[in-house]
C-alpha cells in the first residue's frame, strides 16, 4: 500500500498557513501520517450572516473524519447551548487556532505535541550551533496557523474565544480563561501585525478591531456542568455585544 497522501479539497497554505513547518504539518518530523490517519486539515466553517466567529483550540477526531469544525461531542453541546438561545447553528461561523490535531484521541495530545515542539527546537538548536549553521525550527500549530486565522476574522465584527488555548493566541500567555470568561472587550490588529487590547486602542493604528468575548471551552463545561447555565448565559452576551 502507497503512503502518499491524498491529494487536499483543503489547503491552508493558499489562506497564509505556514503548514511546511508546522509541527502538525505534512512533513513535521513529529507526526507520521499515512493511508489510515492522513493529513488533512479541518477548515473553518462560514455561515452567511453570522452573528460572530466563535474559535477554540484545534480539531478533534470527529472532526476530521466529517470535514467539519466542532460536530464533535464538545461541538453538538455548544450547538445545543446555541439553539437553546432560539437560534440555530448557523447564527455563528467556527473555526480552531489550529486546524490539525495530533493523530489519536487521547486528552492533552495537543499539549503534548506542544512540548515535543519544544524539546525538538532546543536539540535542533544545540545541534545547529556545534555545527555551525542556522538552527531549522518547526512551528507550534498555533503558530504556524496564525496568518491564515487572521485573513478569516476580517470577516468578522465579533469573535468568540472558546478555552483558554484560543484566549492566549489573542491575548498573550499571561491571559487566564478563569477570570476573563464572559467579560467583553475590544481587540485590535495592529499594522504590525500584534493583537492589542483595551479601550485606547482606538489611539493606536490597526488594521481591523473586534469586540470579543471568551468562553469556557465546552468540553470542560461538559465536565462541569455546573457552569450550563453560566455557559448559556454568556453565549447570549455575545449576541447582545
Amino acid at each position: 500500500m502507497s503512503d502518499a497522501l491524498p491529494v487536499l479539497s483543503y489547503d491552508p497554505r493558499l489562506s497564509g498557513a505556514r503548514c511546511d513547518l508546522c509541527a502538525l504539518g505534512p512533513t513535521s518530523p513529529l507526526v507520521r501520517y499515512g493511508p489510515e490517519r492522513p493529513w488533512r486539515p479541518v477548515p473553518s466553517e462560514f455561515n452567511p450572516g453570522a452573528l460572530g466567529f466563535m474559535i477554540g483550540q484545534s480539531p478533534g477526531p470527529d472532526e476530521h473524519e466529517g470535514g467539519r469544525p466542532w460536530i464533535g461531542r464538545a461541538g453538538l453541546f455548544l450547538t445545543q447551548m446555541v439553539n437553546a438561545l432560539g437560534l440555530p447553528r448557523g447564527a455563528f461561523s467556527y473555526s480552531n487556532v489550529a486546524l490539525c490535531s495530533p493523530p489519536g484521541v487521547a486528552t492533552g495530545a495537543y499539549e503534548r505535541i506542544l512540548y515535543r515542539t519544544h524539546k525538538h527546537n532546543a536539540e535542533e538548536r544545540r545541534k545547529a550551533k556545534t555545527e555551525g549553521r542556522d538552527p531549522v525550527l518547526i512551528l507550534e500549530p498555533h503558530v504556524a496557523c496564525l496568518p491564515r486565522l487572521k485573513e478569516e476574522i476580517l470577516r468578522y465584527d465579533n469573535l468568540v474565544l472558546l478555552g483558554g488555548d484560543a484566549l492566549k493566541v489573542f491575548y498573550g500567555d499571561e491571559a487566564g480563561i478563569t477570570d476573563l470568561r464572559g467579560g467583553q472587550e475590544l481587540l485590535g490588529l495592529g499594522e504590525d501585525g500584534k493583537f492589542y487590547r483595551g479601550r485606547n486602542i482606538g489611539q493606536l493604528q490597526l488594521v481591523k478591531a473586534w469586540k470579543v468575548i471568551p468562553l469556557f471551552h465546552p468540553s470542560y463545561v461538559l465536565q462541569a456542568r455546573r457552569w450550563q447555565r453560566v455557559f448559556r448565559s454568556d453565549i447570549a452576551k455575545a449576541l447582545r455585544y
